[in-house]
């Protein structure tokens, strides 16, 4: 064979190398469900929303498209938080009454929520802002934890709450003593087993859009954060930390060694302690959701939606109107908005999910093989946590996706923004109950 021959034929397999790998990387995890740029959740802690009315009417005003008194709902899927008690006198809306175990008025309506998942977070076990917690009082609230999981129905994500004498809070500072067995406070080994995974632990970050490479800006933001952090740490008090990644949770080992996923909540700087519907607008401003779009992140916004001290309604008009530009946002296929668990869900199925494609002619088959959970939990992939998971192919309409060699259900997604085609496992989006 001459040498002119034999050049021919390597560069003839050559191509074909290239052309099967290029082929291979046609498939393609995409970061968001189709066939959004960004994702966002809205958490509100439960304090300052004193009455079962002021709830009710946010979460419909939210969640519904019903006429209500805030206006037209703009049908999101956003949960909320609650506690079980109040030992400061100053809320009704809780599970208990007052500082027994006696269920109390409410406890139908968190009932309700939690079974619709529109309740997805557990604010700490109540408000001990002016102290009295005891590890007792716990005993309750996870016999109550425990029936809802049972069901199917398990709270996963648990919030800190509160100033330094709310000593159930988990975490490394001082009077964090919820997950310290030395302590008389400790109850984590109580908390854990209800099927907490989540834990907010007060590390909140100024920038926006996480799960991004952090720029010179957002280290000089975290920065001056973490020399806040180290102040107030001093001081006792909680505020965000230093972090030298901008992810959205990582693996966190307790004061008792228990393994939870921590994650970030954003706030706009200088605005850690009056977390609002006052300043719902500068959190959610047009700036901050261009710049989550460009950045292509997650975003989990800190609040208290019934922080609204002095409105005759519980939404200011400047608080609604930046809520209809987040629906509009939604509804536009720009942003994916959904409640703080299921949000923190998909990101860690998208980090862990493992799979493999390979394609004959121009057919393409997509393997979910399994799970590399951090916390070792999830191992195989199941449907519930799959929903939204996307994936760039060559063809939609020849692509098929199985799970355990079973083909699974996929919608067929026409080019996005990039030009590529896509399948998607489908998103279900939870029915809101019925308001009673």
């Amino acid at each position: 064979m001459t040498a002119g021959r034999w050049m021919g034929w390597v560069g003839a397999l050559l191509l074909l190398l290239a052309a099967g790998c290029g082929r291979q990387s046609e498939v393609e995890l995409r970061k968001f469900p189709y066939p959004y740029r960004a994702a966002l959740a809205i958490s509100s802690d439960i304090d300052e929303t004193d009455s079962r009315e002021e709830f009710l009417e946010i979460e419909a005003y939210l969640c519904t498209r019903d006429s209500t008194r805030l206006g037209l709902g703009l049908g999101l899927e956003m949960g909320n938080s609650f506690w079980f008690y109040d030992w400061t006198g100053r809320s009704s809306f809780t599970y208990f009454e007052g500082t027994t175990a006696e269920r109390s008025a409410d406890a139908h309506v968190i009932d309700l929520f939690v079974r619709a998942g529109y309740i997805d977070v557990l604010h700490s076990w109540g408000d001990f802002s002016e102290g009295g917690f005891r590890r007792d009082l716990a005993d309750p609230c996870t016999d109550v934890l425990h029936r809802w999981r049972k069901a199917g129905h398990p709270i996963r994500v648990w919030v800190n709450h509160g100033n330094q004498l709310n000593r159930q809070a988990l975490g490394g500072l001082p009077y964090q003593r919820g997950d310290d067995p030395g302590a008389p406070e400790y109850h984590m080994d109580l908390l854990l087993p209800t099927g907490i995974e989540y834990v907010g632990i007060w590390e909140v970050t100024h920038v926006v859009g996480q799960e991004r490479r952090h720029r010179l800006r957002d280290w000089a933001k975290d920065g001056a954060s973490g020399l806040a952090y180290l102040f107030r740490r001093v001081r006792g008090k909680p505020q965000t930390r230093f972090r030298f990644r901008n992810d959205l949770m990582r693996v966190a080992t307790l004061g008792d060694g228990s393994r939870v996923l921590s994650f970030r909540r954003f706030i706009s700087p200088g605005r850690f302690e009056g977390a609002d519907v006052w300043n719902l607008p500068e959190q959610l401003s047009p700036e901050v959701l261009e710049e989550l779009k460009a950045r292509e992140g997650y975003m989990i916004l800190y609040t208290h939606l019934g922080g609204n001290e002095g409105l005759d309604e519980f939404l200011s008009p400047e608080a609604r109107r930046v809520l209809r530009v987040v629906a509009s946002e939604y509804r536009a296929g720009e942003i994916f908005v959904t409640m703080t668990s299921r949000l923190l869900d998909y990101c860690r199925m998208h980090r862990a999910l493992q799979w493999r494609s390979r394609s004959v002619g121009d057919s393409t088959t997509i393997d979910l093989l399994g799970v590399d959970d951090p916390l070792g939990r999830w191992r195989e992939p199941v449907g519930e946590f799959l929903q939204g998971i996307t994936f760039y192919v060559p063809r939609a309409g020849r692509t098929a996706v199985l799970l355990g060699g079973d083909v699974i259900r996929v919608v067929e997604n026409p080019p996005d923004r990039t030009g590529r085609e896509s399948v998607s496992v489908p998103w279900r989006k939870r029915p809101f109950p019925a308001i009673p």
